[in-house]
């Protein structure tokens, strides 16, 4: 599954509240779904309260930490726990800066507990366990600094 077959999915089911896919085997193969695919299906499926999916987030991880918000003010407060099967993960802070202003209510990412995760090789399960692990205790610092930064005018433009 890429983007454009996550799209369409949305596009048919806008009033959809859970997508749960492969959650317990993982994918066997690396995501063809992107930051810009989970935009868009988060876009078109207001809804949505649980999700289940591999994400691969090269794409965002390449980019600098961004200064501005990556998501054209798009968010859904719905979603608190998601899990993201297989989904690789190198650098936690771009990946947390990006989903905790998209999913601001987040609060875990469940990630390399599949059945397909034990049958990697050890260093890449333990390397993206931790990486996630690493996001996980991100979360709740960006959040508490964004609910800081509102009431400090200090920080406003």
């Amino acid at each position: 599954m890429d983007d454009g077959e996550l799209a369409e999915l949305a596009h048919a089911w806008p009033q959809l509240t859970s997508l749960h896919m492969n959650e317990t085997t993982g994918w066997l193969i690396p995501s063809k779904i992107t930051y810009h695919g989970l935009l868009t299906f988060l876009e078109h499926c207001p809804r949505l309260i649980s999700l289940s999916i591999d994400i691969n987030f090269a794409s965002l991880e390449e980019m600098p930490v961004p200064s501005a918000c990556p998501c054209n003010g798009l968010s859904n407060k719905l979603i608190n726990e998601i899990s993201l099967g297989n989904s690789r993960i190198d650098k936690p802070l771009n990946v947390a800066l990006f989903m905790s202003t998209v999913l601001p209510n987040l609060r875990k990412v469940k990630a390399w507990i599949t059945s397909w995760a034990f049958q990697q090789p050890t260093d890449m399960r333990e390397r993206n366990r931790a990486n996630w692990e690493m996001f996980n205790q991100l979360l709740p610092i960006l959040a508490a600094t964004r609910t800081h930064g509102k009431g400090c005018p200090a920080l406003q433009l």
